[in-house]
């Protein structure tokens, strides 16, 4: 069984057992190798990609793309994105591809719960993000 079937299987059990308003629904990606898709119990909430590189666990949330970004604001989004990313608890900007994203990093042996922690954390952070960047976007 693969790291991220391991994790996959972890949270899957999690689920169950989850407080009201921590609750989760989690997916493997088929026709993707090793990528499980992991939605909050928000109504605002986007999806969260999981998947194994080595020894780290990878949590990534898209945020925008490249052209939903008013052309003459993009370098005035990065500044902010970059004096954001310091304070962001457990959460970094990004990009991949075309596309912004919001991610957290950590140990393949990290506890269900530290996983969900920075989750949720992720989850919170890029709602925040969203809204930090509305003036930039069309």
């Amino acid at each position: 069984m693969s790291g991220i079937e391991t994790i996959f299987r972890q949270l899957q059990a999690a689920s169950q057992k989850q407080p009201a308003g921590q609750g989760y629904h989690i997916d493997m990606l088929s026709g993707e190798s090793g990528v499980a898709r992991l939605i909050l119990d928000d109504p605002a909430a986007m999806p969260i990609f999981l998947w194994v590189t080595g020894q780290e666990l990878l949590c990534v949330t898209y945020l925008m793309q490249e052209d939903e970004v008013k052309p003459e604001s993009r370098c005035q989004m990065l500044e902010a994105m970059l004096g954001m990313n310091i304070p962001m608890h457990l959460s970094s900007f990004g990009k991949f591809d075309r596309h912004f994203v919001l991610f957290g990093a950590l140990s393949v042996d990290s506890s269900v719960e530290i996983i969900l922690q920075d989750i949720h954390a992720l989850g919170a952070n890029a709602l925040e993000a969203l809204e930090a960047m509305a003036t930039y976007l069309k």
